[in-house]
């Protein structure tokens, strides 16, 4: 569980969410001019946090299954709900700035809103 935590806010996932979170802080108008000047870096954010969001899913529901008899970890739920949160937010902005963005990431961003929906006991559909 700790090093789960250490993964999650050190790293390159600390990077791509001081960036993200530095964006999100900012005026809408300024966030889409940031996003479009800067594309490349977001892009690689939001897979960075994608991936970040995948594991803590998949580490929820290997911890909450029946197997481990464990509970819901407020260790790590935080986390999971802020990366979510963040990488929903730089989802719509990069649609936003060049709506091709749904295509390329269909796979990616499908594996991640399953994986936060999916109840503990349970695997993702394909």
């Amino acid at each position: 569980m700790t090093e789960a935590h250490i993964r999650l806010t050190t790293g390159e996932v600390a990077s791509a969410r001081h960036l993200v979170g530095t964006l999100l802080n900012l005026p809408r108008w300024r966030q889409l001019r940031r996003v479009r000047c800067d594309r490349e870096n977001y892009i690689s954010a939001f897979y960075t946090l994608a991936w970040a969001v995948e594991s803590i899913s998949n580490l929820r529901r290997t911890w909450t299954s029946k197997a481990h008899r464990v509970g819901k970890s407020d260790f790590l739920s935080w986390n999971e709900d802020a990366l979510f949160e963040s990488l929903d937010d730089l989802y719509a902005l990069l649609v936003a700035t060049d709506v091709r963005f749904i295509e390329g990431s269909r796979s990616a961003w499908h594996t991640v809103t399953v994986s936060r929906a999916c109840p503990p006991d349970q695997t993702p559909a394909a």
